[in-house]
């Protein structure tokens, strides 16, 4: 694969994983995104993280292993998430 087309591949995957995190105003996990897209946890991780794109707690309350941390600044959620 050329080096344009790996450009325009890794641009195209940047942009399903901003789709889908705006689409919900970025309240999701990296799995939520990665299961969306049909990618893997890591490269939407990885990505998230090079672009500067958060994520909020996985599921089962615990942060995500490669998310940002976007608790700062969100009302309530330092009791867990829980209103």
């Amino acid at each position: 694969m050329g080096e344009g087309r790996r450009d325009m591949t890794r641009r195209a995957t940047e942009f399903l994983i901003w789709r889908a995190g705006e689409s919900v105003n970025w309240d999701c996990t990296s799995q939520d995104i990665a299961d969306e897209i049909g990618m893997t946890l890591s490269t939407v991780s990885s990505i998230c993280n090079q672009r500067g794109w958060s994520v909020v707690r996985n599921r089962g309350g615990h942060f995500d292993r490669y998310a940002v941390d976007v608790i700062i600044g969100r009302p309530n959620m330092g009791n867990g998430g829980a209103d």
